[in-house]
């Protein structure tokens, strides 16, 4: 018995369910799918969706207003009807003709278990390659170096988690983005166990670059705010150990000069067909450490 639960976001997820129906029926076991429509979806979504309120073991749930993946997934959980969480991003595809079974096989020794993600092999699209090389040398990581760090590695597209252990982690509701360090953090703090397996998902909904770099500035002023709320330790993410070693070799005021006079040449590169990944943890050390001031 599994409930599968995708928030939406402006993405047709029409392939996702057919897949996920089409696995479920084979295996013949009890399921139900939901969605939760934010408020936030294009008008040429809305008949996709009343389509799939009309499929057997499928329901659409649709909000007034966009109030966050946080709170969409708190919603989705409490309208749950078993005990067994699989929550999907609608811009995803499981890889394995056995995704559900693999999961399926493995939530009943562990509490949350995360499949990772995968890329396409080719880029179609060259305004989308500072996502899609980020998430290809970064996130699409083997078994073996996820449970390196399993609470760091959790990917929130793609996990697995009992109910109540998901209720049981108490996150706040706000429309924040960066959320996603906070529960992986207070996952880590109750030692709920956990396991990583091979059963990715293929990312295909990617932002543009542009986007995806106003995305990342947001991203660490959150770590920031977090940090200085005491939510988080000081050293739980990688890039706060990296603002803390420029800090104790008091190289912060040096690291902030060069960034500027580099700044416009970063930023070219990163907007660029060939976005280099260390200019972009330049990009993203600065933007966390210029909020940790901002919040100090």
């Amino acid at each position: 018995m599994i409930s599968i639960l995708i928030p939406t976001h402006n993405h047709d997820v029409t392939a996702l369910v057919k897949a996920l129906r089409h696995q479920a029926h084979n295996m013949d076991i009890e399921h139900e799918i939901i969605i939760y429509d934010d408020a936030s979806t294009p008008s040429e979504f809305q008949s996709i969706y009343n389509d799939i309120d009309t499929f057997e073991h499928c329901r659409c749930i649709r909000g007034q207003e966009n109030k966050g993946r946080t709170f969409a997934r708190n919603l989705l959980a409490n309208n749950a009807r078993y005990d067994t969480l699989l929550f999907l991003d609608a811009d995803v595809l499981p890889l394995k003709k056995t995704f559900l079974k693999d999961y399926l096989a493995c939530a009943k020794k562990t509490t949350v278990v995360c499949g990772g993600v995968d890329y396409e092999e080719k880029l179609k699209d060259k305004e989308h390659v500072l996502r899609w090389a980020y998430g290809k040398k970064r996130e699409a990581r083997s078994v073996h170096e996820r449970n390196k760090a399993p609470y760091l590695s959790i990917i929130s597209m793609n996990f697995l988690i009992i109910k109540s252990a998901f209720l049981n982690t108490s996150m706040p509701v706000d429309n924040q983005y960066g959320m996603d360090v906070l529960f992986s953090f207070k996952l880590n703090k109750r030692q709920v166990d956990i396991a990583h397996i091979d059963n990715p998902v293929i990312h295909l909904g990617m932002e543009k670059n542009k986007r995806f770099l106003e995305k990342t500035i947001v991203a660490m002023q959150s770590i920031a705010l977090f940090e200085k709320e005491g939510k988080i330790p000081k050293d739980f993410r990688p890039i706060q150990r990296f603002g803390n070693t420029v800090a104790t070799l008091r190289g912060e005021a040096i690291f902030f000069g060069l960034y500027r006079l580099m700044e416009k040449m970063i930023l070219k590169n990163l907007n660029s067909s060939h976005p280099s990944l260390r200019l972009f943890d330049i990009f993203r050390l600065y933007h966390f450490l210029k909020a940790r001031r901002e919040h100090a």
